[in-house]
């Protein structure tokens, strides 16, 4: 039971950004420091707890001498991989921590208990977006050490604003250290919230179809008047999270939502049509009127948003095909192993020297990101992996739940069109919210 509520806690504080720093970034911004996350001490924590479960994957892991082979080939290109990376520490900092987030990811698959940690992750993300709506209103974004947020004021260089002929406009940063890293979060969760909202209209409509026909006063029924509270709730859920989508002003959340809701609508659509008309328009239409309202509120921020018409958007559009030319030349400069994980920046700064520090940045694409920096060798050896490890893939994912299927369609879009997904801490965490989404809404059976 108490580690059901750590692994619980742990998935309410996903936003909680609060680190000690080992090793400060200096002039490599923030993608070479060297944290300990309070985060990542809780999780170290739970996967100490759950040390049998990781032993026994060791070892179902290490039962052929294939499987001996390819870890001996993956230790050898990490080893080659930090060996020709400028941030010897960053890369190596980089592989502790996906290390660590593996194992945590496993032990939540294997012993997570699922109605919960969907439950701490919709109200994680309503507390973010209550944050964000706050924030916005103010126009003003408090530093708190305990709770890892730096001050951001929109008259500042280097805050994601929005200009209009009105102003400069702060987006919502959550807790987050990016508008765009809240609106990732709030799109899993979005996704997580409505998948949850499904999963109660067909428990309620499995106890209809057993006890419901011939009852004259359904609304004394006990299941009857749970359904109502839980559909009103998580409405209410969805609204708030659509309000601090909304005012964190992603136009890549807004793609990979959109793609990530037609996924998962083909997926209900397929199991029943009919469920899915009835309750997708009440969910289009609660965000409809959202949107709608918060349009009316603020309104032409998103129409420049999207028409792209602004200083600041035409100067990130020109800088992101300049960061695709510079990522070209390094993965031709170190095509065989990269440049190291976590070291595309540091290298950048050794091929570029004496240039405005805000002017070094990954690449936008996470799938090219990972290339440079792992190279050929990193590529082909992950190939290996996969391909040998196809069965027990394809497994995984016949097994995956629509919502998982969903998020995982949200990661790939976002993935496509920023970095921070593999860049930065708080994008890593984002991949453990599939994980929880991974099987249908029940409690599983604890080993």
């Amino acid at each position: 039971m108490w580690r059901q509520r750590l692994f619980v806690f742990i998935i309410f504080l996903l936003p909680w950004q609060a680190r000690l720093f080992l090793l400060p970034a200096g002039d490599s911004l923030p993608y070479t420091s060297v944290s300990i996350y309070a985060l990542d001490c809780l999780m170290l924590i739970a996967v100490l707890w759950s040390w049998r479960t990781v032993y026994a994957w060791m070892r179902a892991c290490s039962a052929s001498r294939r499987s001996h082979l390819l870890a001996a080939l993956v230790g050898f290109v990490i080893a080659m991989n930090i060996a020709s990376a400028p941030d010897v520490m960053a890369a190596s900092w980089k592989v502790v921590t996906l290390l660590l987030f593996f194992l945590f990811a496993l032990v939540l698959v294997r012993e997570g208990d699922g109605k919960q940690l969907r439950f701490a992750l919709v109200i994680s993300a309503v507390v973010q977006s209550l944050f964000a709506v706050a924030q916005f209103l103010t126009q003003t974004i408090v530093s708190s050490t305990f709770l890892g947020i730096a001050e951001q004021v929109a008259t500042s260089s280097g805050v994601s604003v929005i200009e209009t002929v009105s102003g400069r406009f702060l987006r919502a940063y959550g807790s987050f250290p990016h508008p765009n890293i809240l609106a990732g979060f709030l799109s899993l969760s979005l996704i997580a919230t409505i998948d949850w909202y499904f999963a109660a209209y067909e428990e309620f409509q499995q106890w209809w179809n057993a006890h419901g026909s011939g009852n004259k006063q359904l609304y004394r029924e006990p299941v009857v008047q749970k359904m109502a509270v839980v559909a009103s709730l998580l409405l209410g859920a969805m609204t708030i999270i659509l309000s601090g989508l909304y005012l964190s002003f992603s136009r890549a959340a807004v793609l990979a939502i959109v793609a990530a809701l037609l996924v998962y609508g083909g997926n209900k659509y397929l199991q029943n049509p009919v469920r899915l008309v009835a309750l997708g328009f009440k969910l289009g239409l609660v965000a409809l009127l959202t949107l709608g309202a918060w349009t009316m509120l603020v309104p032409n921020l998103w129409t420049s948003r999207i028409t792209s018409s602004s200083r600041l958007d035409t100067l990130s559009n020109v800088t992101r095909i300049a960061e695709y030319q510079e990522g070209i030349s390094l993965f031709s400069s170190h095509p065989l192993v990269g440049v190291g994980l976590q070291n595309e920046v540091p290298a950048l700064m050794l091929a570029n020297p004496g240039l405005p520090l805000l002017s070094y940045q990954p690449v936008h694409n996470i799938f090219f990101l990972i290339i440079i920096e792992v190279g050929i060798l990193g590529v082909f050896v992950l190939g290996l992996a996969f391909a040998y490890y196809k069965k027990k893939v394809r497994l995984m994912l016949s097994n995956g739940s629509a919502s998982f299927v969903a998020a995982m369609t949200c990661l790939i879009v976002l993935g496509s069109l920023d970095h921070y997904l593999w860049s930065l801490h708080a994008g890593l965490i984002l991949w453990l919210i599939p994980v929880l989404l991974y099987s249908p809404l029940k409690r599983r059976v604890q080993s």
